[in-house]
């Protein structure tokens, strides 16, 4: 049985003509689309722009649950320059087995190396040093997370202030604005632009019908 051809599509001749003669055709519907050209153009650069300022707002929130252990060397620096520790015995930190001396000595003994001093407007009382530090030397940093921050949840509360999580949500609120407007605006712009091309492809097929009504009844019979 004689395989059916199929039929080859018709090209066209002058596409960039046929375009041309569309657009003047158009008459004032062609202001219309180019508006809906322009939104539709804005619509897709929000949609572009739109999970770059999701991810700020996910690394806002992943900031402020997550604890600063980078503070955690600032503030034992800051305990090493206000105790009464002889300026050579250190290098402006405290390894492991240097803590574990302090913590093993007498309470009053321990108490005589260290001075209460104030950081960033937190006053932190010698007695709350001498906890943290012991708190500080148990933890391994092989272990769990969970059991990281059971231990750290342990540390006076002057202390704690400057490790513990904070949330900013000042900047928080801001992100998120900023992508709500983001998305509110895409949805305003492709929602124009949807009702735009509508009543213009709607008016452009009634003016066709028209014309080639018209043409058809000037045909002599």
């Amino acid at each position: 049985m004689p395989r059916s051809r199929i039929p080859e599509q018709e090209k066209i001749k002058d596409f960039k003509g046929t375009l041309i003669r569309l657009f003047k055709n158009l008459e004032n519907w062609r202001y219309l689309l180019i508006v809906s050209i322009v939104l539709a153009m804005l619509a897709a650069t929000l949609s572009t722009i739109a999970p770059n300022k999701l991810a700020d707002v996910t690394d806002v929130i992943t900031e402020g649950i997550k604890p600063h252990y980078e503070n955690i060397t600032i503030i034992n620096e800051e305990i090493i320059k206000h105790a009464n520790i002889p300026r050579g015995s250190y290098n402006n930190s405290l390894s492991k087995e240097q803590i574990n001396s302090f913590i093993n000595l007498d309470k009053n003994k321990q108490l005589a190396y260290f001075n209460d001093f104030k950081f960033k407007n937190k006053y932190i009382s010698k007695e709350d040093q001498v906890t943290y530090l012991s708190i500080i030397s148990e933890i391994n940093n092989q272990e769990d997370s969970d059991e990281i921050l059971k231990k750290l949840d342990k540390i006076p509360s002057s202390i704690k202030y400057f490790i513990e999580p904070k949330l900013d949500m000042s900047k928080l609120k801001y992100r998120a604005l900023i992508l709500a407007i983001i998305y509110l605006l895409n949805s305003i712009f492709g929602y124009i632009e949807g009702f735009i091309m509508a009543y213009v492809g709607i008016g452009y097929s009634k003016k066709l019908r028209k014309d080639i009504s018209n043409k058809i009844n000037k045909l002599p019979l």
